[in-house]
């Protein structure tokens, strides 16, 4: 988790506008290919795509994938590989569909184009359909899930519907935009509300084929829900769980502790994002009723359970006063975070979980602290040695103590010379127990 923001804290920001998709595509092209897994560019029911085929995919099953992009991003070349992943895993091709994207094609653009996929899928002789889909994306997924009732008649109800941090209230009612505002290093609601804007165009945002949240939640197919604790779209997840389950249609909710949106496209650097596939590919096996070829290379599901958990505590680079004559000369905010993912990838060498908890130097930094450590049972808290430079940092060094102290009694406590030796510290620190 901390070499993945730490990675995120070096890419551009991505904007929710026409300009912004070519850095977005570049961000989701690096998910890697799956193994034996081909790929194709094709057209199905008249939308472009590209088909992501394993080398031992059942016959007669099919995966429609529907990207993220907040309805404005994102591209079916750039989300090949991803898809891919969750093809292999689950033993069927998947099609990832290039759905009309806003403003050039707002809504209902995405809809009838996703609409027009599956309808040339089945009417291709693919009788076992899944619908996959990532934020925007699994919104869409779930709009499509309550649209596809067995009281439709018309076309084949999915086999299953999964969605990974979906969209699914376009009002941005949940309370998790402003709960989880300060946590989120993706999202904000006001790059969300612009997204929604040039989608929308002005109509209204409780249309249930925008926001799935408020359609008909009775008698759907199997529903898998991923989602991040992290992320300010948490409570679309939650409420769409409770909804559905009052609904009598249940969905199977995953809440993902530290994890960020979409975390599951992060599978080089997450456990907990090949998990998260893992235990995707076995839902769409089992009710697409198609073979685990990867039962044997599969991890253990419960690696989290029982890992050693450490929790680094830094001060933000960007609150840092890199003139102090205390810092090695050169020391800059990127150097920071360079070494914290360094840092944070022996810490996955040793089979450990890490975690990071950069604070500012003030009151609301002392708050973040604690609310990190009441999150997690952490084995291990490495505080950083920026912390203890003097003579400014002496205060802040003091509070951090007296609250690891306080409110993670059982922690040890270790101290690094710089964010690379994260682990190293805490390994001398957790033989010594």
């Amino acid at each position: 988790m901390l070499a993945m923001r730490t990675m995120m804290a070096l890419q551009p920001a991505v904007e929710f506008a026409t300009e912004g998709r070519a850095a977005f595509d570049e961000l989701m092209e690096k998910t890697p290919a799956a193994d034996g897994v081909t790929y194709q560019a094709a057209t199905v029911g008249g939308i472009p795509g590209w088909w992501c085929r394993p080398a031992n995919a059942a016959g007669g099953v099919a995966i429609l994938y529907l990207h993220g992009g907040a309805y404005v991003l994102g591209s079916a070349l750039a989300y090949r590989h991803f898809a891919g992943q969750i093809a292999a895993r689950a033993s069927a091709p998947a099609f990832v569909a290039d759905f009309g994207l806003a403003p050039e094609r707002p809504f209902p653009a995405a809809i009838d184009d996703a609409g027009m996929v599956y309808r040339a899928l089945a009417s291709a002789g693919f009788s076992r359909l899944a619908i996959v889909g990532d934020s925007a994306g699994g919104g869409l997924a779930l709009t499509m899930a309550s649209g596809l009732t067995a009281r439709d008649g018309v076309l084949p109800r999915p086999a299953a519907v999964v969605a990974l941090s979906p969209w699914t209230d376009l009002t941005l009612a949940g309370d998790s935009m402003a709960a989880r505002a300060m946590h989120d290093p993706l999202l904000t609601r006001d790059a969300l509300e612009k997204a929604r804007d040039l989608y929308l165009h002005g109509l209204d945002a409780k249309d249930p084929r925008a926001s799935p949240l408020y359609g008909d939640l009775t008698d759907l197919p199997p529903v898998l829900l991923h989602v991040g604790e992290e992320e300010i779209l948490l409570d679309d997840s939650r409420r769409y769980a409770d909804w559905t389950a009052q609904s009598g249609s249940p969905a199977e909710l995953h809440e993902w502790q530290g994890m960020v949106h979409v975390f599951p496209a992060n599978l080089t650097l997450l456990r907990a994002a090949r998990e998260a596939l893992d235990i995707t590919g076995e839902f769409l096996r089992r009710n697409l009723d198609t073979p685990d070829h990867r039962s044997a290379i599969l991890p253990p599901p419960a690696w989290r359970k029982d890992m050693t958990r450490i929790l680094f505590v830094g001060q933000k680079p960007e609150t840092v006063d890199f003139s102090d004559p205390s810092l090695p000369p050169g020391t800059n905010a990127e150097e920071i975070n360079a070494g914290i993912a360094v840092g944070v990838a022996k810490i996955e060498e040793h089979g450990w979980r890490g975690d990071t908890c950069m604070i500012t130097p003030d009151a609301a930094g002392t708050v973040m602290l604690e609310d990190a450590l009441k999150a997690a049972a952490y084995d291990c808290v490495v505080v950083g040695g920026g912390l203890r430079l003097p003579p400014k940092s002496l205060t802040l060094f003091e509070t951090v103590l007296n609250i690891i102290h306080k409110t993670a009694p059982n922690a040890a406590i270790a101290f690094n010379t710089s964010p690379k030796d994260t682990a190293e510290a805490a390994a001398r620190q957790l033989s010594d127990r």
